[in-house]
C-alpha cells in the first residue's frame, strides 16, 4: 500500500518539478513554489533509494548477505523523511497557493471586450454582425 503512495508522490513531484505548475488541496501553485513542492514530494524516494543502494553495496563488499533487520533504520528514515517533507510541502501550499480562477467563457469575454473602451488596436467593435462563430 505504501508503495502505491510512493509511486504517486514521485509522479506528482516530477510533474510539478518539471512542469512548474501543481494543483494541491484545491489550490494552484505556479513557478518556484510548485517546483519546491515537487522536490519535497519526490525527494525522499530518491534519497532513500540512494542510501539503500549504498548500504547494500557496502554490505556486499564486506561479504555479508541480505538480512531485513539490517535495513530497519532505512524504513524509519523513509517514514520520517516523508512526514517532514510532506508537512513542509503542505505549509508551503497553504502559504504560496492561490485559489483557482474560474474558466473564461469566450462569448462573454467577446461581449465584454466589445462593450468596453478602446482595445489594443484602437478599434472598438459595437456591431452585432461581428459576433464570433459558435462552436
Amino acid at each position: 500500500m505504501f508503495v502505491i503512495v510512493e509511486i504517486f508522490l514521485v509522479w506528482f513531484g516530477l510533474r510539478a518539478l518539471f512542469g512548474g505548475r501543481a494543483r494541491v488541496f484545491g489550490r494552484v501553485l505556479e513557478g518556484w513554489a510548485a517546483r519546491l513542492v515537487g522536490l519535497l514530494a519526490a525527494g525522499p524516494f530518491f534519497v532513500v533509494v540512494t542510501l539503500g543502494f549504498i548500504q547494500g553495496f557496502t554490505a556486499s563488499r564486506a561479504g555479508r548477505s541480505f538480512h531485513l533487520e539490517d535495513y530497519k533504520d532505512l524504513a524509519i528514515l523513509e517514514a520520517t523523511l516523508y512526514a517532514v517533507c510532506l508537512a513542509v510541502a503542505a505549509v508551503l501550499t497553504i502559504v504560496a497557493g492561490r485559489a483557482p480562477s474560474k474558466p473564461v467563457n469566450p462569448e462573454e469575454e467577446w461581449k465584454r471586450l466589445r462593450a468596453g473602451g478602446p482595445v489594443e488596436g484602437g478599434v472598438r467593435l459595437r456591431s452585432q454582425d461581428f459576433m464570433p462563430p459558435r462552436r
